[in-house]
């Protein structure tokens, strides 16, 4: 049986998964909002959920810290999906 913390933590990740708080905000000045990193991790979901072998490993490479941020958030989405 998973424990307190483990349903609090899922409850954050999903709360924090919804939407930015602040996606006004600047995450990288002058380049990235928050909104920004969430519409790149909504984009990388929706991709990965596509693919026609879920097992196949993605790669990426990328310098783009706003890219780097959405792929973090993307492993939280499906780490949340997978312990639900």
């Amino acid at each position: 049986m998973p424990s307190k913390e483990h349903h609090r933590l899922t409850e954050q990740m999903t709360t924090l998964l919804k939407a930015p708080a602040l996606p006004q905000r600047t995450f990288i000045e002058g380049q990235t909002s928050y909104q920004d990193v969430f519409n790149l991790t909504c984009g990388l979901v929706a991709a990965l959920r596509a693919q026609d072998n879920p097992d196949q490993p993605v790669c990426l490479y990328t310098e783009d810290r706003g890219l780097t941020a959405a792929t973090i958030l993307v492993l939280l989405v499906f780490l949340t999906a997978m312990n639900a």
